[in-house]
Protein backbone atom coordinates (compact mmCIF):
# COMPACT_ATOMS: atom_id res chain seq x y z
CA UNK A 1 0.00 0.00 0.00
CA UNK A 2 1.23 3.45 -0.92
CA UNK A 3 -0.42 6.36 0.92
CA UNK A 4 0.34 9.83 -0.38
CA UNK A 5 -0.49 13.22 1.13
CA UNK A 6 -0.26 15.67 -1.74
CA UNK A 7 -1.71 18.92 -3.07
CA UNK A 8 -1.50 21.42 -0.21
CA UNK A 9 2.01 22.59 -1.02
CA UNK A 10 0.95 23.22 -4.62
CA UNK A 11 -1.54 25.70 -3.21
CA UNK A 12 0.99 27.34 -0.89
CA UNK A 13 -0.55 25.87 2.26
CA UNK A 14 2.40 26.81 4.49
CA UNK A 15 2.22 30.40 3.22
CA UNK A 16 -1.52 30.53 3.91
CA UNK A 17 -0.99 29.35 7.50
CA UNK A 18 1.85 31.84 7.94
CA UNK A 19 -0.36 34.66 6.62
CA UNK A 20 -3.08 33.72 9.13
CA UNK A 21 -0.57 33.57 11.97
CA UNK A 22 0.95 36.93 10.97
CA UNK A 23 -2.45 38.61 10.54
CA UNK A 24 -3.43 37.66 14.08
CA UNK A 25 -0.13 38.71 15.65
CA UNK A 26 -0.03 42.04 13.82
CA UNK A 27 -3.77 42.66 14.33
CA UNK A 28 -4.41 43.18 10.62
CA UNK A 29 -7.27 41.86 8.50
CA UNK A 30 -8.10 38.16 8.97
CA UNK A 31 -6.30 36.00 6.43
CA UNK A 32 -9.54 34.41 5.27
CA UNK A 33 -10.03 37.64 3.33
CA UNK A 34 -6.50 37.99 1.94
CA UNK A 35 -5.81 34.28 1.28
CA UNK A 36 -9.12 33.16 -0.23
CA UNK A 37 -7.65 33.67 -3.71
CA UNK A 38 -5.03 30.99 -3.04
CA UNK A 39 -7.91 28.51 -3.13
CA UNK A 40 -9.52 29.91 -6.26
CA UNK A 41 -11.02 27.51 -8.79
CA UNK A 42 -8.10 28.20 -11.14
CA UNK A 43 -5.48 27.46 -8.47
CA UNK A 44 -7.32 24.31 -7.38
CA UNK A 45 -7.51 23.13 -11.01
CA UNK A 46 -3.77 23.72 -11.46
CA UNK A 47 -3.04 21.81 -8.24
CA UNK A 48 -5.30 18.96 -9.38
CA UNK A 49 -3.28 18.69 -12.59
CA UNK A 50 -0.10 18.35 -10.50
CA UNK A 51 -1.73 15.73 -8.25
CA UNK A 52 -2.74 13.70 -11.31
CA UNK A 53 0.84 13.93 -12.55
CA UNK A 54 2.09 12.57 -9.21
CA UNK A 55 -0.30 9.64 -9.53
CA UNK A 56 0.95 8.96 -13.07
CA UNK A 57 4.58 9.17 -11.91
CA UNK A 58 4.01 6.78 -8.99
CA UNK A 59 2.36 4.30 -11.33
CA UNK A 60 5.26 4.61 -13.78
CA UNK A 61 7.78 3.92 -11.01
CA UNK A 62 5.79 0.91 -9.85
CA UNK A 63 5.56 -0.44 -13.42
CA UNK A 64 9.32 -0.11 -13.80
CA UNK A 65 9.67 -2.03 -10.54
CA UNK A 66 7.59 -4.85 -12.04
CA UNK A 67 4.21 -4.16 -10.43
CA UNK A 68 0.88 -4.13 -12.24
CA UNK A 69 -1.75 -1.64 -11.05
CA UNK A 70 -3.51 -4.50 -9.27
CA UNK A 71 -0.26 -5.50 -7.51
CA UNK A 72 -0.37 -2.59 -5.05
CA UNK A 73 -2.86 -0.20 -3.55
CA UNK A 74 -2.41 3.55 -4.11
CA UNK A 75 -4.33 5.86 -1.77
CA UNK A 76 -4.34 9.67 -1.70
CA UNK A 77 -4.92 11.24 1.69
CA UNK A 78 -6.78 14.50 2.23
CA UNK A 79 -5.75 17.05 4.84
CA UNK A 80 -7.12 16.97 8.39
CA UNK A 81 -8.63 20.03 10.02
CA UNK A 82 -6.33 20.52 13.02
CA UNK A 83 -7.95 23.68 14.39
CA UNK A 84 -11.46 23.93 15.85
CA UNK A 85 -14.25 26.20 14.72
CA UNK A 86 -14.31 29.46 16.67
CA UNK A 87 -17.26 28.31 18.79
CA UNK A 88 -15.22 25.28 19.89
CA UNK A 89 -11.99 27.16 20.69
CA UNK A 90 -10.74 26.94 24.25
CA UNK A 91 -9.59 30.58 24.31
CA UNK A 92 -11.37 33.81 23.42
CA UNK A 93 -10.33 35.46 20.16
CA UNK A 94 -8.30 38.26 21.73
CA UNK A 95 -6.94 36.26 24.67
CA UNK A 96 -3.13 36.10 24.82
CA UNK A 97 -3.58 32.38 25.52
CA UNK A 98 -4.39 31.86 21.85
CA UNK A 99 -0.81 32.73 21.00
CA UNK A 100 0.78 31.09 24.03
CA UNK A 101 -1.00 27.78 23.48
CA UNK A 102 -0.59 27.56 19.73
CA UNK A 103 -3.75 28.75 18.02
CA UNK A 104 -2.99 32.37 17.06
CA UNK A 105 -5.85 32.83 14.61
CA UNK A 106 -8.86 35.09 14.37
CA UNK A 107 -12.26 33.43 14.84
CA UNK A 108 -13.05 34.09 11.17
CA UNK A 109 -9.84 32.31 10.17
CA UNK A 110 -10.54 29.31 12.41
CA UNK A 111 -13.93 28.89 10.74
CA UNK A 112 -12.57 29.49 7.24
CA UNK A 113 -9.64 27.12 7.70
CA UNK A 114 -11.85 24.35 9.02
CA UNK A 115 -14.98 24.77 6.91
CA UNK A 116 -13.60 26.18 3.66
CA UNK A 117 -9.84 25.76 3.16
CA UNK A 118 -9.40 22.17 4.37
CA UNK A 119 -12.62 21.09 2.65
CA UNK A 120 -11.70 22.70 -0.70
CA UNK A 121 -8.22 21.17 -0.68
CA UNK A 122 -9.72 17.80 0.21
CA UNK A 123 -12.28 18.03 -2.57
CA UNK A 124 -9.52 18.83 -5.06
CA UNK A 125 -7.49 15.79 -3.95
CA UNK A 126 -10.56 13.54 -4.15
CA UNK A 127 -11.41 14.81 -7.62
CA UNK A 128 -7.88 14.28 -8.93
CA UNK A 129 -7.76 10.79 -7.40
CA UNK A 130 -11.13 9.86 -8.88
CA UNK A 131 -9.98 11.06 -12.32
CA UNK A 132 -7.13 8.53 -12.13
CA UNK A 133 -9.14 5.74 -10.48
CA UNK A 134 -7.27 6.03 -7.18
CA UNK A 135 -8.75 5.61 -3.71
CA UNK A 136 -8.81 8.40 -1.16
CA UNK A 137 -8.52 8.38 2.59
CA UNK A 138 -10.56 11.33 3.85
CA UNK A 139 -8.84 12.63 6.98
CA UNK A 140 -10.75 15.93 7.25
CA UNK A 141 -12.42 14.93 10.53
CA UNK A 142 -9.58 12.80 11.95
CA UNK A 143 -8.77 15.37 14.67
CA UNK A 144 -12.41 16.01 15.65
CA UNK A 145 -12.44 16.57 19.40
CA UNK A 146 -8.64 16.68 19.50
CA UNK A 147 -7.89 19.88 17.58
CA UNK A 148 -5.27 22.36 18.80
CA UNK A 149 -6.89 24.65 21.40
CA UNK A 150 -10.30 22.94 21.26
CA UNK A 151 -12.50 23.07 24.36
CA UNK A 152 -12.85 19.29 24.07
CA UNK A 153 -9.09 18.59 24.18
CA UNK A 154 -6.58 19.15 26.96
CA UNK A 155 -3.39 20.96 26.03
CA UNK A 156 -0.22 18.90 26.00
CA UNK A 157 2.64 20.79 27.61
CA UNK A 158 6.01 19.79 29.05
CA UNK A 159 4.34 19.69 32.48
CA UNK A 160 0.94 18.27 31.51
CA UNK A 161 0.65 15.09 29.46
CA UNK A 162 -3.04 14.18 29.30
CA UNK A 163 -4.02 10.77 27.93
CA UNK A 164 -4.44 10.67 24.14
CA UNK A 165 -8.17 10.05 24.51
CA UNK A 166 -8.67 13.57 25.87
CA UNK A 167 -5.69 15.47 24.48
CA UNK A 168 -4.78 17.60 21.49
CA UNK A 169 -3.36 15.33 18.78
CA UNK A 170 -0.62 17.51 17.39
CA UNK A 171 1.94 20.14 17.98
CA UNK A 172 0.54 23.61 18.27
CA UNK A 173 1.77 26.57 16.30
CA UNK A 174 3.66 29.20 18.26
CA UNK A 175 6.12 32.01 17.94
CA UNK A 176 8.98 29.80 19.13
CA UNK A 177 11.58 28.90 16.51
CA UNK A 178 13.70 25.84 15.99
CA UNK A 179 17.37 25.92 14.99
CA UNK A 180 16.46 26.08 11.31
CA UNK A 181 14.51 29.30 11.94
CA UNK A 182 11.09 27.69 11.47
CA UNK A 183 8.22 28.32 13.81
CA UNK A 184 6.91 25.41 15.82
CA UNK A 185 5.18 22.95 13.56
CA UNK A 186 7.64 23.66 10.77
CA UNK A 187 6.03 26.92 9.70
CA UNK A 188 8.65 29.47 8.61
CA UNK A 189 8.79 32.69 10.66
Amino acid sequence: MIVVSVGGNDLGFASIVQACFTAYLTKTTPCSQSQAGALSDANLAAAATKVKKVIDEIRAVMRRAGYTNSGYRLVLQTYPAVLPRAADARYAELSPERTVYGCPFYDADLNWGRDVAAARIGSMVKSAAAARGVETLDTLHTFDGHEFCAKSAAASTPLARPPASGAEWGRAISGEHDRAGRGAGGIPP
